[in-house]
């Protein structure tokens, strides 16, 4: 197949149309390991009726698969929409802000998290402004706060501050 579709990309791998790419390369390396190891025949009894040329094109055909995804979901998840960076100057930056602009740019929770490298558990809790579920430490939540602006390609200074000014208000109150 020279030009597969997507739809076809996402049933080759077994996967859903809005899986993100976390789930397309965790599928990918299943289904490879699947009908690549020749001691999963013996343990998959189905598998015994694929020849060793079917399993090869199987094989390719997977490749393609995830090759395609990738390069789609890379392409259309990496410009983030202009407006939403200018926007961070003229309003507050509270957690359902930064949901929306993660959603907008068409990242998942996920996606966050392995790009990052911060818990899913701590974007979840700035999303949701519930501090009690971060590090004590306010640096520490300073540091999340950039690198996810950052990720968000969004203009860290107004952004951070802002962000930061309601952790401290929840840190008096508390």
């Amino acid at each position: 197949m020279d030009n597969p579709t997507l739809e076809w990309c996402y049933q080759t791998l077994e996967i859903n149309g809005d899986a993100s790419i976390h789930e397309v390369e965790r599928s990918y390396r299943l289904l490879r390991r699947i009908y690549r190891e020749p001691t999963t025949v013996g343990t998959m009894p189905g598998l015994q009726e694929f020849s060793e040329e079917k399993r090869k094109e199987i094989l390719q055909e997977l490749d393609l698969a995830y090759e395609t995804l990738k390069s789609h979901l890379t392409v259309h998840r990496a410009a983030p929409r202009k407006e939403k960076v200018e926007r961070v100057a003229e309003e507050e930056v509270t957690g359902e802000w930064l949901t929306g602009v993660r959603e907008d740019i068409g990242y998942s929770l996920d996606d966050a998290a392995e790009k990052t490298n911060i818990r899913k558990t701590y974007l979840v809790a700035l999303e949701s402004e519930n501090f009690a579920q971060l590090p004590d430490a306010a640096v520490y939540v300073r540091g999340f706060v950039r690198a996810y602006l950052q990720f968000l390609d969004v203009k860290e200074e107004p952004a951070l501050d802002s962000y930061m000014n309601r952790y401290r208000m929840w840190e008096i109150n508390r």
